[in-house]
């Protein structure tokens, strides 16, 4: 018996635009050039055709999931950026151990909670490499809350850069040595900056921290 393999195709599947080109679609062209040139002596085993649409019916379903997810994500991250817009003109306080400064100029109000009574209080902020920038000495003070106010200042006098900054606490007393202690900022929240990675920071004045770090909000300045 003689096979005759000049036959016209029965079916040429569409030309896929190099943009469309995908998982789906090549799945697709595959699966219908391994029909078009099987041997028609020897044709594929229905069960094994079964299973390679049972494959592509879940790429097909892993790829609609995976752009579900993506719209999911996309409007969650509306919803989040419009209700930060609603800090804008908000007193806020924030944990201040991190903060980012914008490169403008800065007065910063900090709080610093202290355990214990101290005999020594410095407020230490340093650049991203660690580096001591800026050292406000509080002195002596009593357990509780002490504010202390920053200019966005360097040791000497000069402003310093935009960029990522640490804010640490050095409380010391010559009879119980270490004193723990927190800081935290409180101000008007004057701007909400979205980053092109998703990221939002919220400003206050001259300084950028992250939402994560609200502790409280209030009405009015």
């Amino acid at each position: 018996m003689k096979v005759d393999n000049t036959n016209p195709t029965l079916y040429e599947p569409p030309p896929v635009e190099e943009a469309e080109a995908g998982p789906k679609n090549e799945f697709l062209r595959l699966l219908v050039a391994q029909m078009q040139n099987q041997d028609p002596l020897n044709p594929q085993d229905g069960s094994e055709f079964v299973a390679q649409l049972a494959q592509f019916a879940n790429l097909e379903i892993g790829i609609e999931t995976n752009t579900r997810l993506a719209a999911l994500e996309s409007g969650q991250v509306s919803s989040s950026r419009a209700t930060m817009m609603g800090l804008v003109g908000k007193r806020v306080t924030v944990d201040a151990s991190q903060i980012n400064l914008t490169g403008d100029a800065t007065e910063a109000e900090f709080t610093v909670d202290l355990d214990d009574a101290a005999t020594k209080v410095d407020v230490v902020i340093r650049n991203e490499n660690g580096d001591e920038v800026a050292r406000i000495q509080a002195g002596a003070n009593p357990a509780g809350d002490i504010v202390v106010d920053w200019d966005g200042k360097d040791a000497n006098g000069i402003a310093l850069p935009e960029g990522s900054y640490s804010v640490e606490v050095e409380a010391t007393s010559g009879e119980d040595g270490v004193i723990e202690a927190s800081i935290s900022l409180s101000g008007t929240t004057t701007s909400i900056e979205f980053s092109e990675d998703g990221g939002t920071l919220l400003g206050l004045g001259g300084i950028l921290v992250s939402p994560a770090a609200i502790q409280s909000v209030a009405n009015g300045t």
